[in-house]
């Protein structure tokens, strides 16, 4: 849709996609850091281990919940806009 202004509706979806976008590289980089350096692993005590295994699950938690909010988001925008695109396509 060449030549086509962002809604309000859009550019605020699209903010708070940004915002939690950016949270995604800090709770993938201690994972990185592992996997490019198992011998940290392999040199840590078992309560760092499990420690470590806690944070990892805890990352991994909060990723599985910002794909659920962007498929919320996602869907919610979609809904929003569907009257709006029914319209364009003269249906």
């Amino acid at each position: 849709m060449a030549g086509r202004s962002k809604s309000g509706l859009e550019i605020s979806a699209l903010a708070k996609v940004e915002k939690k976008k950016g949270e995604i590289p800090d709770l993938s980089e201690e994972a990185s850091r592992l996997i490019e350096n198992p011998s940290l692993l392999r040199r840590s005590s078992s309560e760092d281990l499990a420690a470590t295994l806690a944070k990892l699950h805890g990352n991994v938690v909060r990723l599985a919940a910002l794909r659920q909010e962007f498929e919320s988001e996602f869907a919610s925008v979609e809904e929003q806009i569907r009257p709006h695109r029914e319209k364009a396509l003269g249906r």
